[in-house]
């Protein structure tokens, strides 16, 4: 490849700018990842390529390139975790913003609709493209906050991932000038204990409480004419008293216990 930009996502590589075409890409042999490829068909220049491992089965969903963008989608079955879907784009300098845009968020609809479950990873060179708004739209985190050429911030990484916490400024390959960025994980935390709201229930206080409810006045509930009111009022009547006799409590419920 005569430029290489790459972002390490969880399981492999995001490369832009790879000027590779069908015969060149033949040249890329990376020992246990797989590649998939995303190549300008009418010129020199462009292209990302994705190299995910081996193991990981990716399928390509989605793929496109134009004057004004390159973008490559690649899914990932993971056992025990989420299905996730890596994207990489390259928007060239002084390239039309809102078609990239447009398209961007056209095709996150359509895959969100696909994939409901799945999770995205969207990394490249975006040159200034203000992806703002589509953040927010998509709940997307940028985890950049560091210049990537020089003193300007061109290349991103977007995810929904809560794993994703932190992107990492490496060193450029070669005689590149763009820096690689890498995407430190945390693994989520697993916690054993949730909360439980449930009433105090002992012999003694439901016989309390049976005998409060003989002694109650019904009369608010036989005088109304209305069912609607009725049924409310005797709702009252014994949410009251079981609030006083048998009260609700927050406790630490531990899931995975046995029975």
């Amino acid at each position: 490849m005569e430029q290489h930009r790459s972002v390490l996502a969880r399981f492999g590589f995001c490369r832009t700018e790879t000027w590779l075409n069908e015969e060149k890409q033949q040249t890329v042999n990376v020992t246990g990842y797989t590649p998939h490829f995303c190549h300008w068909k009418s010129r020199i220049g462009g292209g990302v390529c994705i190299l995910l491992q081996d193991h990981l089965n990716a399928v390509a969903v989605s793929s496109e390139t134009t004057s004004t963008y390159s973008a490559l989608w690649v899914k990932i079955n993971i056992k025990s975790y989420y299905l996730i879907i890596v994207a990489c784009i390259y928007h060239p300098p002084n390239a039309d913003e809102s078609k990239t845009l447009d398209y961007l968020s056209t095709t996150l609809l359509k895959l969100h609709k696909k994939f409901s479950a799945a999770r995205f990873i969207i990394a490249g060179d975006f040159n200034r493209l203000p992806v703002e708004d589509l953040c927010e739209q998509f709940a997307l985190t940028d985890l950049v906050n560091f210049p990537t050429r020089l003193d300007n911030k061109l290349d991103l990484v977007l995810t929904d991932l809560k794993e994703c916490k932190q992107a990492v400024k490496l060193a450029p390959l070669a005689e590149n000038d763009h820096c690689c960025i890498m995407v430190n994980e945390q693994p989520a935390k697993h916690n054993r204990y949730v909360k439980v709201t449930r009433r105090i229930v002992t012999p003694g206080r439901k016989n309390d409480f049976l005998a409060a409810l003989a002694q109650s006045d019904w009369s608010n509930v036989l005088s109304e004419t209305d069912i609607q009111k009725q049924v409310s009022n005797m709702h009252a009547t014994i949410n009251c008293l079981l609030d006083k006799f048998c009260p609700l409590r927050t406790y630490k419920h531990r899931h995975d216990k046995p029975p």
